[in-house]
């Protein structure tokens, strides 16, 4: 696609577009790490809550997944808008409901996808805020299921968010 001609070091438009990186979600995988997070909590309920071996598990899982897990060291540097946007999708404590958060997803998404940030980062950032919706459904979920066919305890706060949903 690139050619040596009196206009090298001028990019064309096809040449550019054939160079961006696609912005979207990964549904498939999101899906398949709620998946290993449901599957972590079934067998911490059925061996026990020894947390090396939750740990163990986990990460056994998720390789036979497929599923990419860095450490820290592993992670390359990005820029201060990107960690500006992953800290406030990460800190879900400073929200008094689970209405408020998943407002703050959308909005954070919305911006993230008209900032100038590269596409890598955006790519990252919709997907970590796709996969926190999808979390914040699953425990809505879980806690729902726990909850059928139980009686409903007198407690000091108001629904599985403001008790531990942060």
């Amino acid at each position: 696609m690139f050619s040596c001609k009196k206009n090298d070091g001028i990019i064309s438009q096809q040449e550019k577009q054939a160079t961006v990186q696609i912005v979207a979600v990964d549904n498939a995988t999101i899906a398949n790490l709620i998946s290993l997070i449901d599957a972590s909590v079934l067998y911490s309920s059925t061996n026990g809550t020894n947390e090396t071996s939750i740990e163990e598990y986990f990460l056994t899982e998720a390789k036979k997944r497929g599923l990419l897990l860095l450490t820290s060291e592993e992670l390359p540097s990005y820029s201060s808008s990107f960690r500006e946007y992953a800290n406030s999708i990460a800190n879900a404590s400073r929200f008094r409901t689970e209405k408020e958060y998943l407002t703050l997803l959308e909005n954070t998404n919305k911006n993230v996808l008209s900032s100038t940030i590269s596409n890598a980062e955006k790519n990252i950032l919709v997907n970590k805020i796709a996969f926190m919706q999808a979390f914040v459904g699953y425990l809505g979920e879980k806690i729902a299921k726990t909850q059928m066919g139980m009686k409903p305890k007198p407690e000091p706060c108001d629904g599985w968010w403001a008790c531990w949903g942060k």
